[in-house]
């Protein structure tokens, strides 16, 4: 066994600078995809010469069986890096239910939504497609839909009504393996909208539309109506119709990589600025956590730097009291915990994601970019170094027991050469293993990083003020703050850190 601790530590030491090299291996093709589609690209005409194994593991009686599997199959991966016949995809709880009981039992699973297959994807998509003949024949869509308004008055229930609207054909703008999204003009309002086509699969719970009932805030994506249909093979889907936003903020950063350029920094703390505001608010107002956060599912508009966060198809309640799947969010920002098979994580997952974006539009790449569920926690072992055994506790408090090799991390210094020492400070204090240590989003948006947009009678004040990132609901997104520190944390939000200390 000692050899073989000594051969991981060999590993994945840093012995020489090529190590650094991150690979971009995202082929994810629309604002609208999934973990599911984060695979590499094979050249055209070209078999693969990897066979996929998924590699399942039964239900465990404790923590530290699950943990110590998990160790293995990293030391394993790690040893047989030069191997190229077999990948492991990863790993996730199985279940070997009686079929027939199963089959009887109306079960309400924790997966949100459905993975469709391609033929499904593709009659979706030509069912959309039929839109486009009408506008040949000069004719709109008529559609009854559910008109949602959020009621500002928390007392009060938010009101809808069924409303008939009207609009040209529709233009698919993406899809993956979840849904259709599609662009058009509600012809009464004349305002451009997207219409997210989601399958509703008894089998699952979904429960994105009375997510999206409880949003109401600038940098969360907002609902203006919704409307279930049937297609020609009876399949019934929700119809969300959403704000519209020009691009996902994968988009705007491939438009820099395909120029050979950095994305400006500036630009860059808008975004996380935003970011972090629409964190604050949902896990502190509307009690939710996203689950998936990524580049695809944060939208933007590059003229104003405006950020709304969408797709909050995985997004749930976090209750200390119930279990949570492990197996989410797209594989590389998942936080380490949920590797580590947590199920009593909390929202602090949407940090770590958080910051595992800011990152990626700092290197023009994903920061941990494994290929399956165990590489991705090699990538962060990697730049994090091996745990400690607090830390493990923190990711998973029924683990204690089990001692990791030592192994020094890199610094994301060396990593992120030339990034001023703010940004890395933000980036340190949210990559945390512990969740817990984890700074919170509001805290975020005191750190010195944010300074500059911060600073009155320059342009990128005038910016943040058109955005209007400074504005605060004290009620709501500052209620959680202890009435002792509020005031210090109003005056820090709107100026930088200097000047907010002297003016106290």
């Amino acid at each position: 066994m000692a050899a073989v601790l000594k051969s991981l530590v060999q590993k994945i030491s840093f012995g020489n600078s090529d190590s650094l090299q991150l690979k971009h291996k995202t082929s994810i093709q629309s604002n609208t995809s999934n973990t599911g589609l984060e695979k590499k690209k094979r050249k055209p005409g070209k078999e693969p010469n990897k066979i996929p194994v998924h590699h399942r593991i039964s239900n465990y009686s404790n923590s530290a069986e699950y943990i110590s599997d998990i160790e293995n199959h990293i030391i394993s991966k790690l040893l047989d890096a030069d191997k190229k016949d077999i990948t492991v995809d990863h790993i996730e709880f199985v279940d070997i239910p009686d079929t027939k009981a199963n089959e009887e039992k109306d079960v309400k699973q924790e997966n949100t939504s459905t993975k469709l297959d391609k033929e499904r994807i593709d009659r979706m998509i030509n069912f959309d497609y039929r839109y486009v003949e009408s506008k040949q024949r000069t004719r709109l869509v008529h559609k009854k839909v559910y008109k949602h308004e959020h009621n500002a008055d928390a007392g009060k229930k938010n009101s809808e009504e069924i409303v008939n609207i009207s609009y040209p054909a529709v233009e698919v703008v993406g899809h993956g393996s979840f849904g259709v999204v599609v662009t058009t003009v509600i012809n009464e309002t004349n305002q451009k909208v997207a219409i997210k086509k989601v399958l509703q699969d008894r089998r699952y719970k979904n429960r994105e539309l009375e997510t999206m009932k409880l949003l109401n805030h600038l940098n969360t994506i907002s609902l203006k109506y919704y409307f279930y249909e049937k297609d020609g093979e009876d399949e019934v889907y929700l119809n969300l119709i959403l704000d519209y936003m020009p691009q996902s903020l994968y988009q705007r950063l491939r438009h820099f990589v395909h120029l050979k350029t950095q994305m400006p920094r500036l630009e860059i703390k808008f975004y996380a600025y935003q970011l972090f505001k629409a964190l604050n608010y949902l896990h502190n107002v509307s009690q939710i956590c996203h689950r998936d956060i990524k580049p695809q599912n944060v939208l933007v508009d590059p003229k104003t730097f405006s950020l709304k966060i969408c797709d909050f198809g995985s997004a749930k309640c976090l209750k200390p009291d119930q279990p949570n799947v492990s197996y989410i969010c797209s594989r590389y920002y998942r936080a380490p915990e949920l590797m580590f098979g947590a199920t009593n994580y909390s929202n602090q997952i949407d940090v770590w994601s958080s910051a595992c974006v800011i990152a990626e539009l700092l290197l023009g790449k994903p920061l941990f970019p494994g290929e399956s569920g165990i590489d991705q926690l090699v990538e962060v072992i990697k730049i994090m170094g091996i745990p400690t055994k607090d830390e493990i506790s923190g990711m998973n408090p029924n683990y204690k027991d089990h001692i990791f090799p030592n192994v020094k991390p890199v610094t994301l210094a060396r990593l992120l050469k030339g990034e001023d020492s703010d940004a890395l400070d933000l980036l340190s204090k949210a990559l945390r293993y512990d969740p817990r240590a984890r700074l919170p989003p509001l805290k975020c948006l005191l750190l010195k990083y944010f300074d500059e947009i911060k600073i009155r009678d320059t342009d990128a004040y005038a910016k943040a003020q058109c955005l209007r990132i400074f504005d605060f609901d004290v009620q709501t997104e500052l209620g959680h703050v202890p009435p002792a520190e509020l005031s210090t944390i109003e005056v820090a939000l709107k100026q930088p850190v200097s000047q907010a200390l002297t003016s106290l």
